[in-house]
């Protein structure tokens, strides 16, 4: 038997109930315990869209937050019964090492990212365990530990102890960003004013975190190649990627973030201005990651 519970317009759960011994009823008040867990994923009120014809919303841009490029992968939690109780606790998990100022995605890694394996249990007094396992890039385990999480207070305690349990196993990649060199190309793929209002904030975004800009590659600079495409994704809406490229002085491909967002049909058909800034300030610290795990291998 299966059930679908909408807790808010984005968080949708399918529920399989296995066990025939007992009521509907009472099986419904333990999935709802369960799912109280989670409900602080689910904000109140209207989801924001970000890029409606109306005022941008940019504070709530998911595509503003680039994925990291070193620091932590969370694989998705495994071993519960449901698949989408596991995919909201991974998100919960990415965000709160996050929150710590540690680099963490569920999507992107590279040769420097810590490997975080939860495996979960639903044990039968409903509390939820979870086994951390935290390895290198080559499999050898730095760190285990255990979490028993009872409510959706507990929840977030166990994750925010989680990232600082983290935080002093993750190398620091310090590299004085007065020492780098950039060099970024021309933006293309935008329409209207896009390529351009893109390639100037992501140039004084760079300069804000006092990183060198000149107009051509220095010999251990780096450049950075900006690719836009602008796709309808339906009747109503157009899908944005922003990808970042980065090659050191001699063409030899570093690595990229993407970044993409859904937004109103025709929103960004001419007029970046509103949302320029805010994507390349986001892109930043991504690229800037990019740069240092090139440097801290080559150093090696």
């Amino acid at each position: 038997m299966q059930y679908n519970i909408t807790i808010a317009a984005d968080v949708k759960f399918s529920i399989h109930f296995m066990n025939n011994n007992k009521s509907i009823d009472q099986l419904i008040g333990k999935l709802l315990s369960l799912l109280s867990i989670l409900g602080i994923l689910s904000a109140c009120g209207q989801i924001p869209q970000p890029f409606s014809k109306n005022k941008a919303n940019i504070s709530y841009a998911s595509f503003l937050i680039a994925p990291y490029t070193e620091g932590v992968l969370v694989c998705p939690v495994f071993a519960l019964p449901d698949a989408a109780i596991m995919k909201r606790i991974t998100t919960m998990t990415v965000k709160a090492i996050q929150k710590h100022g540690i680099p963490a995605s569920s999507i992107t890694s590279n040769r420097a990212s810590l490997i975080l394996i939860a495996e979960g249990k639903q044990q039968l007094d409903e509390k939820l365990r979870i086994k951390w396992t935290l390895k290198k890039p080559n499999g050898k385990v730095v760190a285990l530990r255990q979490d028993v999480i009872a409510n959706n207070i507990k929840i977030d305690q166990a994750l925010d102890q989680l990232a600082c349990w983290i935080m002093p196993k993750v190398s620091c990649i310090d590299i004085p960003l007065a020492d780098l060199t950039i060099t970024i190309n021309k933006i293309i793929g935008a329409t209207g004013n896009g390529n351009d209002l893109l390639h100037q904030s992501l140039t004084d975004a760079i300069k804000q975190v006092n990183v060198n800009i000149t107009k051509f590659p220095a010999q251990d600079g780096f450049v950075i190649q900006g690719t836009v495409t602008l796709t309808p994704n339906d009747i109503n809406d157009d899908l944005v990627v922003v990808s970042w490229s980065i090659s050191d002085a001699r063409g030899r491909n570093l690595g990229s973030i993407k970044q993409s967002n859904v937004v109103a049909h025709g929103a960004l058909l001419m007029d970046w201005s509103a949302v320029a800034s805010q994507i390349a300030t986001a892109a930043v610290p991504a690229l800037l990651n990019l740069i240092r795990s090139h440097l801290y291998f080559t150093a090696r």
